[in-house]
């Protein structure tokens, strides 16, 4: 009998399953026969077989096992009640796997978009000569990476094996060219140091899960993630903002507790975080009913692109938020093939708002055609595309990883300064 098993967060996990298998019995001194054995499964996260990396995918993994030992020596009536018990688990066995398969509760999301065609009009003149996806930022490991690709190892490290990123005409031999020289550079030009080992083979990594679509005219957000649609050729995909750093509060990445919960419930699902009233000009800002079971998810009711304080005050306050609060876009969804469907619909009717194709229009239709959800993410976003954005990620980045001492005594040292010059000129 095997008990309450739970996860690393404390949640009970499903109800094991058997599997059988049946040797010859030959311990000597004992009578010739059989031991049926029978082995208890769980579902536990694992290790995808291609990229290396801890998984979002639940698999089935050994727990316990016991046998069953029928002789032949005996009698048929003692030998009834075991096959009939062996028998019984075997049927109860076939039934929790069938449940499984026919839920698609576990499915393992694969496919991931970023979003990276916008010319970072707010990095001018940087952006003029080096896209802004491109530009440099170090990591919480310490090295120095292209945004791109901190963020495309948010998604391979939630357990995404193929990438698609979505360029302005002319990019992709941009950002082709430069995974591959880069990578040669590192390798042919830091023979044996330890930190260029490790981007290169990254870069090579990456390299090889990255796809690239193209979107012909800056017609919106929305238009972007329509360019992805034969990536995503009707299959669920995590989309990720080309000019967001994420930074996860806990264990798992941000990108993986959005994966397990699509996973778990079967649907869309949006992450969010509580907003000030001040900064809901530039999210999408949604409102919703906690779930009782779960009180950092939400079934979506309504969602508006960018309000104004006045119109989130009427029609998007949540209950149990603090004061002057709203629960704005994170910068990272789990897309339905539904999701595609509407923006292949706003395409054909060129349904725009403020002059452009909209994610939000179509994400506000999912949420009345299917079930939708919003998950408030244990962790932090940082937007690159606002004023001061790349110096916050900068700061952010290197207080959450293996330079926080030094950053946090440079930031210290630095206001120091600058207070006692000012006290000075005072």
């Amino acid at each position: 009998m095997v008990g309450r098993r739970e996860d690393s967060q404390g949640r009970e996990l499903p109800s094991p399953a058997h599997t059988f298998g049946i040797r010859e019995k030959k311990n000597p001194g004992t009578n010739p026969g059989f031991i049926y054995s029978t082995r208890m499964m769980g579902l536990e996260p694992t290790t995808s077989a291609v990229t290396g990396r801890c998984s979002n995918q639940l698999s089935y993994i050994p727990i316990a096992e016991d046998t069953i030992s029928i002789s032949s020596s005996m009698p048929i009536v003692k030998r009834l009640p075991l096959l009939f018990s062996i028998l019984l688990r075997y049927l109860r066995s076939f039934l929790v796997l069938s449940q499984f398969d026919l839920r698609g509760g576990f499915v393992q999301i694969t496919k991931a978009v970023i979003t990276a065609a916008g010319r970072g009009a707010r990095q001018y003149p940087a952006s003029d000569t080096v896209q802004k996806a491109m530009l440099p930022l170090v990591d919480r490991d310490g090295l120095t990476k292209p945004v791109l690709q901190i963020i495309a190892e948010e998604a391979l490290d939630s357990g995404i094996e193929k990438i698609c990123v979505v360029v302005a005409p002319g990019d992709e031999d941009y950002y082709r060219r430069h995974f591959h020289s880069y990578a040669q550079q590192l390798a042919g030009g830091f023979k044996g140091v330890e930190w260029a080992d490790e981007q290169a083979r990254r870069l090579a990594e990456l390299e090889s899960r990255l796809s690239f679509a193209v979107q012909p005219d800056p017609h919106g957000y929305g238009h972007a993630v329509w360019s992805a649609r034969e990536f995503a050729a009707g299959e669920p995909v995590l989309l990720l903002l080309g000019d967001h750093v994420y930074i996860s509060s806990e264990r798992r990445r941000c990108a993986r507790q959005l994966l397990e919960l699509a996973a778990m419930k079967e649907c869309a699902v949006s992450a969010v975080q509580a907003t000030r009233e001040h900064l809901i000009h530039q999210y999408g800002t949604l409102t919703g009913k906690r779930l009782r079971d779960r009180p950092d998810v939400y079934a979506i009711d309504e969602i508006i692109e960018k309000p104004t304080p006045t119109l989130a005050e009427l029609r998007l306050q949540v209950p149990g938020l603090r004061s002057a609060h709203y629960l704005c876009f994170f910068g990272m969804h789990v897309l339905t093939p539904g999701v595609f469907e509407l923006l292949d619909q706003m395409v054909r009717d060129d349904v725009r708002e403020a002059g452009q194709i909209q994610l939000t229009g179509a994400l506000d239709a999912l949420a009345r055609r299917e079930p939708y959800l919003a998950l408030e993410t244990r962790g932090s976003r940082h937007n690159l595309g606002v004023k001061f954005g790349f110096v916050d990620a900068q700061i952010a980045l290197s207080l959450a990883g293996v330079d926080r001492q030094h950053m946090l005594g440079s930031l210290l040292e630095s206001i120091l300064r600058i207070e006692q010059n000012a006290g000075e000129i005072r």
